[in-house]
């Protein structure tokens, strides 16, 4: 004879449940993890003019989930319509809004700075897409000779035409009290031929010897450039994965400004560097196309 069961007696575990009798659950996707993402460009999804492995078709997959993102770049030698003119020539879909460059957060770090920029001096070494937004403050540009007399802020950032008296300028003029401000502190980026080529960092480097003073970086891994995306796309930084090659720039800066991190291993970064790094991303993945799988 059955007797009544306890109201009190522990339930029988359900077997069929326990031994994935029932319907499987399907495994969430990495993309599935987060309402919003920051990609990286150089090295990221382009190779110089060759889009990466597996980007093309992973960001069509993207735009299709509807979460938001941005491109966000230390490269501030094209200006946002310049490059997403350079993506779509690479097959690549972007829209100038979509994509952020330090030469944007050089900008706003000035605006911030000085109260009344118009009254400011600014020595700028960069290309001409810095130079127009630096400009845009109302900040007045020097040359290196006025520069080397006294300025208030020294600027560079990535620029072919850096050169012997770039240096000389911008060294005397941060001994003689101006600020030192650098977009990025890369010291290569990968070029087109398979070449690294010198970063800003690179550049800095000289400077930093002749005036004994370190930069400012303003582009990642700067929190300027990562708050200026979270304004952008209005969602949690904890909701966000930031996606780039650079445990140095990527990486730090995400995790600084409270973003998950996602290493994509096609560019300087390695998995052995990862495992050596303070800056430890949340995931790794051989290429963008992994977010899918």
């Amino acid at each position: 004879m059955l007797r009544p069961r306890s109201p009190d007696a522990p339930r029988p575990l359900n077997v069929g449940r326990c031994l994935g009798a029932g319907p499987a659950r399907t495994p969430l996707r990495l993309v599935d993890k987060f309402d919003a993402f920051v990609i990286d460009l150089d090295g990221t999804v382009v190779s110089g003019p060759t889009p990466v492995k597996g980007v093309a078709g992973a960001l069509k997959k993207l735009r299709k989930t509807g979460k938001p993102f941005l491109f966000a770049t230390n490269n501030s030698r094209l200006t946002p319509a310049g490059w997403a003119k350079r993506l779509k020539e690479t097959g690549i879909e972007a829209r100038a809004g979509e994509i952020v460059t330090s030469a944007g957060s050089t900008a706003r770090f000035i605006t911030r700075k000085f109260k009344n920029p118009e009254s400011k001096k600014a020595f700028v070494s960069a290309s001409r897409a810095l130079v127009s937004e630096i400009k845009k403050t109302g900040i007045r540009i020097v040359g290196a000779d006025e520069a080397a007399r006294g300025c208030d802020v020294v600027i560079i950032g990535g620029y072919t035409g850096f050169g012997y008296q770039d240096i000389a300028a911008a060294g005397t003029a941060i001994i003689k009290g101006a600020d030192f401000l650098a977009t990025n502190s890369n010291f290569v980026y990968p070029a087109r031929d398979g070449r690294f080529m010198p970063a800003t960092g690179a550049l800095t480097a000289a400077i930093e010897k002749v005036a004994r003073k370190k930069p400012v970086i303003t582009g990642k891994p700067h929190p300027d450039i990562f708050r200026i995306c979270r304004e952008i796309l209005r969602v949690a930084a904890g909701r966000t994965a930031v996606i780039g090659d650079s445990l140095k720039t990527d990486i730090k800066g995400g995790k600084n400004a409270g973003m998950k991190t996602v290493l994509t291993l096609t560019g300087i970064s390695s998995r052995a560097d990862a495992k050596k790094s303070r800056h430890k991303p949340d995931y790794i993945i051989k290429d963008m196309s992994e977010l899918f799988r």
